[in-house]
C-alpha cells in the first residue's frame, strides 16, 4: 500500500513538474516579499536615525523676525531640558543665473551641522557651501551671484552678493529636494540652501536658535521621541510668546524715542531758521 502511494506521488511530480516548480517559485517569492516588508521599516528607521545622528539634528528651532538680543539668548539657554543650543542667522535671496530662491544660513558646529560631501565649509565672508543637489548647476570654485526681488545686486542682511562655491553639503534641516520652505523672496518658495560664515551677515544678532533636549529617548521620530519633544515645546511656548511681546514693546519704545528725539531736533532747527528770517 505504501509503495503504491509513493509511486503515485512520484508519478504526479514527474508529469506535473512544471506546475510544481511554478507553485514552489510563487511560495518562495511570497516569503521573500514578506521578509522584505518586515525588514524595510526597521532598516529605513535605522538609516534615518544614523543620518540624523551624524548631522546632530536639532530637536526644535526658535526663529525670530528680528535679531535675538543677548538677554533673550541668555533666557533661552536657561529653558527647561536644554542640552545644547546654538544661534545663527538666515537670509533668503534669488540666484541671478538660475532664478532660484536660496536660503543662506550661518554655519553651525554643534547642532544641525552640515556634512561636507565635497570641498569644505566656508571660512571667509566671500565663500559659500551649497546643497549637494546643486552640483549639476555649479562647480567648486564657481561664483554664485545673488539679487533681490527687483533684480538688483543688493540683498538686505548680506555684506556681499557674490560668493565663491567652496563645497557641497547635506543638512538634516532640509530632507526633501523640493518644498524647502516659504519665503518673501522670488516666487515665495525656497528652492535650495547653503551656508555662509557668520562674518558674511551685516547683523551680529542671530535670527534663529537650534536646540537639543536632554530628556529625549528612542529613535528619532518614534512615538516616544515625538511625545517628549512635543511636551517640551508646549512647556515653553507661552513663555516665549510673552518674551516676544516684551521684545516687541522694547523695539517700539526704542523707535518712538528716536522719533521724538529727531522731532525735537527738527523743531529746534525750524525755530532757529524762523528766527534768522525774522532778524
Amino acid at each position: 500500500m505504501k509503495t503504491t502511494l509513493w509511486r503515485n506521488i512520484f508519478r504526479e511530480f514527474k508529469f506535473s513538474f512544471a506546475r510544481f516548480v511554478s507553485i514552489t517559485t510563487l511560495l518562495g517569492l511570497g516569503v521573500f516579499v514578506l521578509v522584505g516588508l518586515k525588514m524595510t521599516g526597521p532598516d529605513m528607521r535605522t538609516t534615518g536615525d544614523h543620518y540624523y545622528t551624524t548631522h546632530k539634528m536639532a530637536d526644535a528651532m526658535i526663529s525670530s523676525n528680528v535679531g535675538i538680543s543677548a538677554a533673550d539668548q541668555s533666557y533661552m539657554r536657561n529653558l527647561p531640558h536644554i542640552k545644547d543650543i546654538q544661534f545663527g542667522t538666515t537670509k533668503d535671496a534669488v540666484t541671478k543665473d538660475t532664478n532660484q530662491v536660496i536660503r543662506l544660513s550661518s554655519s553651525t558646529s554643534q547642532v544641525s551641522i552640515s556634512q561636507v560631501v565635497s570641498g569644505r565649509l566656508p571660512k571667509r565672508s566671500s565663500e559659500t557651501a551649497i546643497s549637494n543637489h546643486e552640483n549639476h548647476h555649479y562647480k567648486l570654485g564657481q561664483h554664485i551671484k545673488l539679487v533681490n526681488n527687483q533684480d538688483q545686486a543688493s540683498v538686505s542682511g548680506l555684506k556681499k552678493t557674490t560668493y565663491r562655491v567652496v563645497g557641497f553639503i547635506t543638512s538634516s534641516d532640509y530632507l526633501m529636494k523640493q518644498n524647502l520652505g516659504v519665503t518673501s523672496a522670488g516666487v515665495g518658495q525656497v528652492d535650495t540652501f547653503g551656508v555662509l560664515d557668520k562674518a558674511a551677515f551685516t547683523s551680529h544678532q542671530p535670527t534663529f536658535a537650534k536646540l537639543t533636549y536632554n530628556n529625549v529617548h528612542g529613535e528619532s521620530y518614534s512615538n516616544q521621541y515625538e511625545n517628549t519633544v512635543r511636551k517640551n515645546v508646549s512647556q515653553v511656548e507661552n513663555r516665549l510668546d510673552n518674551r516676544a511681546k516684551l521684545r516687541q514693546q522694547q523695539l517700539k519704545q526704542t523707535a518712538l524715542t528716536n522719533i521724538n528725539q529727531r522731532q525735537r531736533q527738527l523743531d529746534a532747527k525750524t525755530k532757529l531758521l524762523n528766527q534768522q528770517k525774522n532778524s
